[in-house]
């Protein structure tokens, strides 16, 4: 089980984000970053990679640089990806514990039922992937 802490956007969409070390951001760095919609770091990571193999096709030194990013994003891309969340609106509502982000928004849609009744029950028949 891992900690994720669920995000909510003021049009109600929401997002789980995993607490920790991210292997998805480890291993996929630019275009995790590009996925998750981290534009600047993930463009400026992009650029630099290209002109850095482009002037050194046979050193060493873009493959430790390639090492260096999957280290640092796998450290630092969660909660990179949570201020981008922050900076684009949404606010932090919960946190739970889960195995996977789905079952985070499941969790979470869960408790928020159980508090309130019957009235969040429809919302979690509107994920099909959650139930």
């Amino acid at each position: 089980m891992s900690d994720f802490r669920i995000y909510k956007h003021p049009s109600g969409q929401l997002e789980a984000v995993k607490e920790g070390w991210s292997w998805p951001a480890a291993a996929f760095v630019v275009f995790w970053a590009l996925y998750k919609k981290i534009w600047v770091i993930g463009s400026a990571i992009l650029i630099f990679s290209v002109l850095l193999y482009a002037s050194l096709p046979l050193s060493y030194l873009p493959y430790a640089f390639d090492l260096g990013c999957a280290l640092v994003f796998g450290f630092f891309g969660n909660g990179w990806r949570e201020a981008n969340l922050v900076d684009r609106g949404y606010e932090l509502i919960n946190d739970v514990s889960a195995r996977t982000p789905a079952g985070a928004l499941a969790e979470h849609l869960r408790s928020q039922s159980q508090t309130q009744g019957s009235d969040a029950a429809p919302v979690i028949k509107s994920f099909p992937q959650l139930q």
